[in-house]
C-alpha cells in the first residue's frame, strides 16, 4: 500500500498476507518483498517483529530496537546473488543506526517503554523454540526469539538499503515449565 505524507512517500507490506497472517515465516517470499521495495525506489525499510524474550530483562508488552542478530534459519533463500561468484557484505551494523536512532527519539517521545538493545535470534519456524534450543540461544548471548528478521536484513543490506526493526515482546521463550 502506498502512503503519501507530508514527510514523502511511504509504503506498507505486510510480510504474511494482504489481509490476514496467511504465510508462516518460513514461507515468506523474503527476496520477493525486498526487491519489490527496492524497485519502487524505497532507500530504508522500519519492520516490525513480534518476539519472546529468552531474559527477563525484557517485559512483555516493551518495544526493542535491536541492534544485532544470530541467524538460525536453514530454509530459506540468503542472497540475490546465488552462484555469481564471491561478494561479501559487511554485516556491522547489522540495522541501520540512523534509523534507529530515529525510532528510539520517536518511542521515547511518545512514551513508549522501549530497550535501545538487543540480540535477536531468528528460528525458522512456524513452530517455536524447545527449552534446550532457548537455552542454547542465551549461551550464543540471544535475548529475543523471532521468525522473521533474517534474512531480511542481509537481502537489504546486498541492495544497500537501510533496515532497522521495532521489535515487540509478546512472550517469554519456553522454559519448559508452565510458567514461563
Amino acid at each position: 500500500y502506498r502512503c503519501e505524507s507530508r514527510f514523502g512517500t511511504f509504503y506498507f507490506l505486510s510480510r504474511h498476507g494482504e489481509s490476514s497472517y496467511e504465510l508462516a515465516p518460513s514461507f515468506v517470499n523474503y527476496r520477493a518483498n525486498i526487491y519489490a521495495l527496492k524497485d519502487l525506489g524505497v532507500r530504508s525499510i522500519v519492520t516490525w517483529s513480534e518476539t519472546r524474550a529468552v531474559s527477563h530483562n525484557y517485559r512483555i508488552g516493551q518495544y526493542v530496537l535491536v541492534n544485532d542478530l544470530v541467524d538460525e534459519t536453514y530454509g530459506r533463500p540468503h542472497t540475490f546473488f546465488e552462484n555469481q561468484g564471491v561478494g561479501l557484505v559487511r554485516q556491522w551494523p547489522v540495522f541501520c543506526p540512523t534509523i534507529h536512532k530515529a525510532l528510539i527519539t520517536s518511542l521515547t517521545e511518545e512514551g513508549c517503554t522501549c530497550a535501545d538493545k538487543g540480540v535477536y535470534v531468528c528460528i525458522e519456524g512456524p513452530r517455536l523454540e524447545t527449552p534446550a534450543e532457548a537455552r542454547k540461544y542465551a549461551s550464543f548471548g540471544g535475548e529475543l526469539i523471532g521468525t522473521t528478521l533474517a534474512p531480511e536484513v542481509f537481502l537489504a543490506k546486498e541492495l544497500q538499503m537501510c533496515y532497522a526493526s521495532i521489535c515487540y515482546v509478546a512472550a517469554y521463550a519456553e522454559t519448559g515449565s508452565e510458567f514461563r
